[in-house]
């Protein structure tokens, strides 16, 4: 089957950055379970569909 890929986004290029997160503790339901010191990341980039069924389960934000 074939996978969209990503492909360069407007400025021209694809960006990926890391990032350390600190979550301290608290009553918060969303961060259960989250609390310590995390690495994250972002990404920016644009997806180029090859199969339409592949982006037909991709869920809408």
């Amino acid at each position: 089957m074939a996978q969209p890929r990503f492909v360069h986004n407007e400025p021209g290029r694809f960006d990926c950055r890391f990032t350390s997160v600190t979550i301290k503790d608290c009553p918060s339901i969303v961060l259960k379970g989250m609390e310590g010191n995390s690495r994250r990341t972002r990404n920016a980039g644009r997806l180029r569909k090859l199969v339409e069924s592949v982006v037909e389960d991709v869920p809408e934000c």
